[in-house]
């Protein structure tokens, strides 16, 4: 009984031993990254060189990058160059030829092992443009966009003064309307009130002779009896 319970115990170590092992290596795999990273500029003249950077993490050991391992998507380049030590490699690319705006570059797998384990995997890199230095030229020249601030300059803007009060105006000249009534009367027929005039002054004078000739008959009386005048 005590060698079966030894064979046991063994076998239950051995077993626990084999699930660690196989823990350990499921964690790498399924939570390992890449491993590294790319960058690079977002625009190249035609003609000319450019340079990636390639960055490894600080788990991932026995680094062989090779030009062979660089993919170019979209353009070419005379040549592909690498260099760099350690964690940190550099990708030079001469004579870049292409147009566009969707070129990048691919770094192929197992250019390193992860936790000296797991191959990192393929990265390709962030897009870049390829221009003409004619374009690049015209771009530089263009007249800029015109700003927000020329948009809210050309909007009008409601006067800063208060209103004018006229009420207190319109009860001033309340009590020279009618003064200004029979003004603007007069001012409109001044023939007519000419007329009236001279009609008035005409009447006035026939009444005074009217009562002027009545005081000379009163006082011209001759006497019935002798026919002479008193």
């Amino acid at each position: 009984m005590s060698k079966v319970r030894i064979m046991t115990s063994k076998i239950y170590i051995l077993v626990i031993v084999t699930l660690v092992f196989c823990a350990i290596n499921i964690n790498n795999f399924v939570f390992a990254t890449s491993g590294l990273s790319v960058t690079g500029p977002s625009i190249v003249v035609y003609g000319q060189d450019m340079i990636f950077t390639v960055r490894y993490d600080s788990n991932v050991s026995f680094i062989s990058l090779s030009d062979g391992d660089i993919v170019l998507n979209g353009f070419s380049a005379s040549s592909k160059t690498v260099s760099g030590s350690g964690n940190v490699r550099y990708v030079k690319l001469s004579n870049v030829r292409g147009s566009g705006s969707s070129n990048s570059i691919t770094i192929a797998a197992g250019t390193g092992y992860i936790n000296s384990v797991t191959k990192t995997s393929a990265i390709t890199s962030n897009t870049f443009k390829i221009k003409t230095q004619s374009d690049i030229d015209n771009e530089s020249t263009r007249p800029a966009p015109p700003s927000n601030n020329n948009q809210n300059n050309n909007i009008i803007q409601k006067p800063t003064t208060p209103p004018v009060d006229n009420t207190t105006n319109n009860n001033v000249s309340t009590p020279n309307t009618e003064e200004n009534k029979d003004n603007n009367v007069e001012k409109e027929n001044p023939e007519e009130n000419n007329n009236e005039n001279n009609e008035t002054e005409n009447q006035n004078n026939e009444d005074k002779k009217e009562e002027e000739s009545s005081e000379v008959t009163e006082e011209i009386v001759p006497n019935p009896n002798t026919g002479k005048i008193l």
